[in-house]
């Protein structure tokens, strides 16, 4: 399911739960109908886990999802999100 959240600065996912095979991909979307992949922070290939893990997201898309872009047998996986964003200005 597909979440709005273009306001936070820094997104941190991570995936955790039994594969079997399964490949998570997170994607992003300013329509929430074309949904692209997005890039891991630490180099620019698209973000995916394949095992438990975590990936960092550079893109700031209007709407997140992640999405098992393979399957697996009997994968069963849970994506747990951070996100921060910049603290204002306080004087």
């Amino acid at each position: 399911m597909p979440v709005e959240f273009y306001q936070w600065a820094d997104v941190c996912w991570q995936g955790t739960g039994t594969w079997g095979g399964a490949t998570l991909s997170f994607e992003g979307s300013n329509d929430n109908t074309n949904w692209f992949p997005l890039s891991n922070a630490a180099g620019g290939a698209a973000a995916t886990l394949t095992a438990n893990g975590g990936k960092a997201t550079i893109e700031r898309a209007r709407y997140l999802r992640p999405n098992l872009s393979v399957v697996g047998v009997g994968a069963t996986v849970v994506v747990t999100l951070v996100l921060r964003r910049q603290q204002p200005l306080r004087s």
